[in-house]
């Protein structure tokens, strides 16, 4: 009986000791995910305006090229696609594999 009674006194023991430091885990983490949280609205506020700048600029960089050698529209034909992949044979699939 003795056995069985300082066994439980050692797992209240344990958990009253951990209590602490659950506590303690509770109060960093939600201090953590509360920074957290500000630092990713700060990031997605200023995260969105840069890519929209950047997809703006490639754009016009596109329409720029594409107004100073129209051919780049051929590369819209699948014929053009294959016959490129006829003409180059297996260093046309390693070139498209770049891209």
């Amino acid at each position: 009986m003795g056995c069985i009674n300082n066994s439980w006194n050692n797992i209240l023991f344990i958990f009253l000791s951990t209590m602490g430091n659950i506590k303690n885990w509770f109060v960093k983490d939600f201090i953590y995910f509360y920074l957290l949280n500000n630092k990713i609205k700060l990031k997605g506020n200023t995260f969105g305006p840069l890519m929209l700048i950047w997809f703006c600029s490639l754009f016009s960089v596109g329409i720029w090229r594409t107004r100073l050698k129209p051919s780049i529209l051929k590369s819209f034909n699948p014929y053009q696609a294959i016959s490129y992949l006829i003409r180059e044979k297996k260093s046309g699939f390693y070139h498209i594999g770049k891209i």
